[in-house]
């Protein structure tokens, strides 16, 4: 039996998050201000101008979908070593 299921009845942690996505960028921000938003959010400014640019190109490849935008740019940004 997985551990999720015994504590909280379901397989997926996803299930059970308590925490919501609360940072929302300005609307009509282009990628470049969400990153460097989240950059100084996150790093205090500190990621490298290849990070940055990685980060933007993903948030930017799933721009039609705003959330999923942010939530790959966040997961980027949280496995740097500037995080």
């Amino acid at each position: 039996m997985n551990c999720w299921r015994a504590i909280y009845g379901t397989d997926d942690p996803d299930d059970t998050a308590k925490a919501l996505l609360g940072y929302a960028p300005a609307a009509g921000a282009s990628a470049a201000e969400v990153v460097r938003e989240l950059d100084v959010l996150l790093t205090a400014g500190r990621l490298s101008a290849r990070t940055r640019a990685l980060v933007e190109d993903a948030y930017a490849s799933l721009a039609p979908d705003d959330r999923a935008g942010l939530k790959a740019a966040q997961a980027l940004m949280a496995a740097t070593p500037e995080f």
